[in-house]
């Protein structure tokens, strides 16, 4: 074999073996950007629940709020001018949150499963006609589309808020 044609042969050989080289650099980072893809829709629907939770943290923490919260929905009429106020700013939290993890949601970060939950309990929340006064009112500064969105919400889920005088 002649000098030229054995260095068209390793050429050849150094193409094929660059060739699968590149097919499995590919194939890793397929497999890290869905691991990162996993990692970073576990990390928000952890934020998720803990936003929850940290809401339900700073109800049981002030009794008052808690009152005025269960007047709201088993009561509205004997809420005071003050009680009206607050309740109305706890609307505000509350949604200001949901905004922000609809917005995780729409991008791909939240599993369907664990935003149906979400979905279910603002639709069942604006059943309450304390929360549907509130929401008519568009007192907080939502985006138009998450009001367009919460708007198309069926209201005919199973979900029913309880108050936590009911739980307790």
């Amino acid at each position: 074999m002649e000098h030229q044609a054995f260095a068209q042969l390793l050429g050849n050989y150094g193409e094929f073996v660059g060739a699968i080289a590149v097919v499995i650099t590919l194939a890793y980072l397929a497999f890290q950007i869905r691991q990162n893809t996993e990692s970073v829709r576990l990390s928000s629907e952890l934020a998720l629940s803990q936003q929850t939770s940290d809401f339900a943290a700073r109800m049981w923490a002030h009794p008052e709020m808690l009152r005025i919260w269960d007047l709201a929905i088993t009561d509205p009429s004997s809420l005071s001018s003050d009680d009206i106020r607050q309740y109305r700013w706890m609307c505000a939290d509350l949604f200001l949150m949901y905004e922000g993890q609809y917005q995780l949601y729409k991008r791909g970060h939240v599993a369907e499963d664990i935003w149906k939950g979400k979905a279910d309990m603002m639709s069942g929340l604006l059943k309450n006609p304390a929360v549907s006064e509130w929401w008519s009112l568009r007192m907080a500064p939502l985006t138009d589309e998450f009001v367009q969105y919460i708007d198309s919400l069926p209201t005919s889920n199973e979900w029913k808020y309880q108050p936590v005088s009911a739980v307790t």
